[in-house]
């Protein structure tokens, strides 16, 4: 049975945090939660959530789940938009990895593609080529590059994977 703190920790914070990627409100737990952070002057609940978000990031990545056989079940695109994601959110990549990141010549010698990793929320880009939801890195917004492949010609698999596995934080 779960209950009480548990309850909260094991499945309401989960919840609130993947909520802000949710557009579609007819469940009626995400429709109040949407309207309390509208009109919540002081945006207690999204700092709430961002507190978790980076803690839960944090415990994810020090876990051994994102290592584990399910890992090499998805498609590297759900790899990038979450596991990765989740990574470079949680503020635990130096921040001179992430200037790296924003580099075309790191990206292709790190993570094999062919655009920087990452772009500034505000600077010109290919939109066809980054996730049109900006993820935002201690406070700076970014584009994540949505340009990764897994056949023959081109497989940046191993890429990612092996950066994933130097950079656990643990």
């Amino acid at each position: 049975m779960i209950a009480n703190n548990d309850f909260n920790e094991l499945v309401i914070k989960p919840i609130l945090i993947e909520s802000h990627d949710i557009s579609d409100t007819s469940e009626l737990f995400l429709r109040s939660f949407k309207l309390l952070q509208m009109f919540d002057s002081k945006k207690n609940i999204k700092q709430s959530s961002e507190v978790v978000k980076k803690t839960n990031a944090i415990n994810f990545v020090q876990s051994e789940d994102v290592h584990s056989d399910e890992l090499s079940e998805l498609k590297i695109g759900v790899i990038v938009r979450t596991v990765l994601r989740k990574i470079l959110e949680s503020g635990v990549v130096a921040k001179a990895e992430i200037e790296d990141m924003l580099t075309k010549n790191y990206s292709k010698q790190t993570f094999h593609i062919d655009y920087p990793l990452l772009v500034l929320g505000n600077a010109e880009r290919d939109s066809a080529r980054y996730y049109a939801d900006p993820l935002e890195i201690n406070g700076e917004r970014y584009f994540l590059c949505n340009d990764w492949y897994e056949k023959a010609s081109n497989n940046d698999r191993p890429f990612l994977l092996k950066w994933l596995k130097d950079n656990t934080y643990s």
